[in-house]
């Protein structure tokens, strides 16, 4: 599963909007909605918030199932 994939699932199960997942980690909402999509991936910094925000690991992040 790519990491658009994971993310997507994990917003959806956190119940969290793109638009609360963006401010929550000081990003654009058209950000959030680029990694969604898999055309932009997050630097290394916004990669860590996402994971502190979501409550996993970097690396749960790229899990391929």
């Amino acid at each position: 599963m790519s990491f658009s994939k994971v993310l997507e699932k994990k917003l959806n199960e956190k119940g969290l909007t793109k638009a609360e997942f963006a401010r929550r980690i000081d990003v654009a909402d058209t950000t959030v909605g680029r990694y969604v999509k898999g055309t932009m991936m997050p630097r290394p910094i916004i990669l860590n918030r996402i994971a502190e925000v979501l409550g996993c690991s970097v690396n749960d992040l790229y899990k391929h199932f």
